[in-house]
């Protein structure tokens, strides 16, 4: 959770007795700006060939990490001023707790995500599509949600809002809620009545359908009005 401190444990196997070598972790939030510095001394000289080692960093809770992923960088500096670097994984800071609609839709996507509710919010400029998503068992692909103005009585879309969620599908947890927020601008687009659609798709564009059948879900409707 946002204000939490992270615990991250690093194990090391060693083939030969080694130097002295210290490393580094960086915690890294997009774009490219460094939260958190850590620094630790191995004590690699005392390893012995076979075996594991394991260390901990903890970094601290006041730093203002926002909800997302942040990659963890690890640099090994050798005592001979070579360094060796790479992105060991990521760590997911959770959202603030989502409550659930009075009634959620609870509609399902394929086998295990389902949409939980939607809301519009629409001015002069701009509009708003929440989504709020949740899943009944781990999920492994990474989805694009798909947003979609289509002209009623149409079926191809005017405006196309596809992204990824602040969270990749493969990080969501059973009992978790995941909000989506996008903002569709409206300005050049013209008057008329428009479906709002959201859904799910795939790397090969392959969309998660509902049970009905249907490969999206319909949010509402809206009217644009003509700009001056």
């Amino acid at each position: 959770m946002p204000g939490s401190p992270f615990r991250v444990r690093l194990d090391w196997e060693s083939g030969a007795i080694l130097a002295p070598y210290q490393i580094e972790a960086v915690l890294i939030q997009p774009p490219d700006l460094t939260f958190a510095t850590g620094t630790l001394d191995l004590l690699s000289a005392r390893w012995r060939g076979g075996t594991f080692s394991t260390y901990h960093w903890l970094f601290p809770k006041e730093r203002p990490y926002a909800p997302g992923m942040i990659p963890l960088l690890v640099t090994v500096k050798y005592n001979d001023g070579r360094t060796a670097s790479g992105v060991i994984g990521s760590l997911k800071v959770k959202p603030p707790l989502v409550a659930l609609p009075v009634q959620p839709l609870a509609l399902r996507l394929g086998e295990a995500i389902r949409l939980q509710g939607t809301a519009l919010e629409q001015n002069a400029d701009v509009l708003g599509v929440q989504s709020l998503w949740s899943t009944d068992a781990p999920v492994t692909e990474d989805y694009t949600v798909l947003l979609h103005l289509v002209p009623v009585g149409g079926d191809t879309p005017l405006l196309i809002g596809d992204g990824q969620p602040l969270y990749p599908t493969h990080v969501w947890e059973p009992g978790e809620v995941f909000e989506d927020k996008r903002l569709i601008p409206l300005v050049g687009i013209p008057a008329g009545r428009y479906e709002v659609r959201v859904g799910l798709y795939g790397a090969d564009g392959g969309r998660l359908r509902l049970e009905d059948g249907k490969d999206y879900y319909l949010v509402g409707t809206v009217e644009i009005p003509a700009m001056p």
